[in-house]
């Protein structure tokens, strides 16, 4: 067993929504910072709410808020995830012959938990957060999961602070007595895999095949008569010339800029190249910071060394794994 810190980017985004007759909007705004929705979550943890995020049944596990922390420019959350269909541990002693079966109580579940660490302050413009995801091997606490419990989360807070997550109306609609109209404020949260040194060294020595721009602006868009057959994605294929002598990373640099520079509507950039050795390599990356879409594919992480670290889940920060994450992250 062994745990492991990924390095991810946390993108946070907002629209302003409304579908109140008259006051209908629907338009991208700022976000609350880190540190304004941080503050609403430990009002709510402090009041003690346990803030679990429910499965689909009282059978499935249940991701619930353990404990949380500044230290420092970071904020770490300690997500537990309960499990009702983790087996049972077993420990034995083999040379007394001896073996016992440690069950679970009623209504208990396998126990795990991820520490995850966060930035305050923005690593990228106003919304991109450098994260990092601590946990064991196979806790099911991805970044998929993670992201999905932050969004609950943000959601839990806007429910409890309801007046916190209103906006004025983009439109400049005003009540009668000339006060803003006010609608929803409603924020996204999104992973995206932290470059490893060795994406980056890939790109400086490898040699470009494609770059493929991808436009979803039209998802959805029906191409037959019952409905049946819709698109998913527009593309746009890029080859290099063969004479070509520019780096990968400078290639790749320079289509983001033409995107990002025209404002196309090209969300990511999937790369295919070749490294140093020849071997064929992909990744998918998004076109505005550069980051990786996929999370398992050249994201950065580190194996952790922290000792007499050998359990799935506590029910406080491990400060020996939080100062070694946080070195990592210097």
């Amino acid at each position: 067993m062994h745990r492991t810190a990924t390095f991810y980017d946390l993108k946070i985004t907002a629209v302003g929504i409304s579908r109140a007759e008259g006051n209908e909007a629907f338009f991208d705004t700022d976000p609350k910072s880190l540190r304004e929705i941080y503050a609403d979550i430990k009002q709510l943890f402090d009041s003690g709410d346990q803030i679990v995020k429910k499965g689909t049944s009282d059978k499935s596990a249940k991701l619930y808020l353990s404990d949380l922390s500044v230290q420092g420019d970071k904020v770490v959350l300690l997500v537990n995830r309960s499990d009702p269909f983790a087996p049972d541990a077993v420990s034995t002693d083999p040379e007394a012959k001896s073996r016992v079966v440690h069950m679970k109580p009623p209504g208990h579940g396998g126990d795990y938990s991820a520490h995850v660490v966060l930035t305050l302050d923005p690593i990228l413009g106003d919304n991109y957060y450098l994260c990092v995801i601590e946990t064991v091997y196979g806790s099911g606490l991805h970044a998929s999961s993670i992201s999905d419990y932050i969004k609950h989360l943000v959601r839990a807070c806007k429910k409890q602070f309801p007046n916190k997550y209103k906006i004025p109306n983009i439109n400049g609609a005003k009540t009668p007595r000339g006060n803003p109209l006010l609608v929803n404020l409603v924020h996204s949260i999104e992973f995206q895999g932290h470059p490893s040194l060795e994406f980056e060294k890939d790109l400086e020595t490898g040699s470009l095949s494609s770059i493929q721009l991808l436009n979803f602006a039209n998802e959805g868009a029906v191409w037959d008569q019952k409905g049946d057959i819709r698109e998913r994605v527009r593309t746009i294929e890029l080859r290099p010339e063969k004479k070509m002598q520019t780096a990968v990373l400078t290639a790749v640099r320079q289509v983001r800029n033409q995107v990002t520079r025209n404002k196309q509507e090209y969300k990511h950039l999937r790369l295919r190249f070749k490294n140093e050795d020849g071997e064929p390599k992909d990744a998918t990356i998004d076109a505005d910071s550069g980051k990786l879409i996929d999370s398992h594919k050249y994201v950065k992480r580190h194996t952790i060394d922290a000792p007499l670290v050998n359990t799935n889940s506590f029910d406080k920060i491990n400060t020996l794994i939080i100062k070694e994450v946080l070195e990592l992250m210097e």
